[in-house]
């Protein structure tokens, strides 16, 4: 029987900051400079809780960005959780 189980799920992504820094600013004397950001995190999902045994269907919706490819990407074992338990048939 096909059951998945998500407790307590929580996803987090570096993202890459963008410096500003341009060819000018280069040219300029932006050589020696150190323009340097360190990477953003994101938190994609937050504290997730769900449940969905054989037979149940499940519809996601939202919004532009709102996570539901990073979820289904994450309960098809595409990304690991930061943290919790994904649980997918016994696995």
């Amino acid at each position: 029987m096909a059951h998945i189980r998500l407790e307590n799920i929580n996803l987090t992504f570096f993202v890459k900051q963008d410096t500003g820094f341009t060819l000018k600013d280069f040219l300029v004397g932006g050589f020696f400079r150190k323009h340097y950001k360190p990477p953003m995190q994101v938190q994609a999902l937050d504290n997730l809780n769900l449940e969905v045994h054989d037979g149940q269907k499940l519809g996601v919706i939202g919004h532009n960005g709102a996570g539901k490819s990073t979820l289904l990407k994450m309960m098809a074992g595409i990304y690991k959780p930061t943290s919790g338990i994904r649980d997918v048939n016994g696995r």
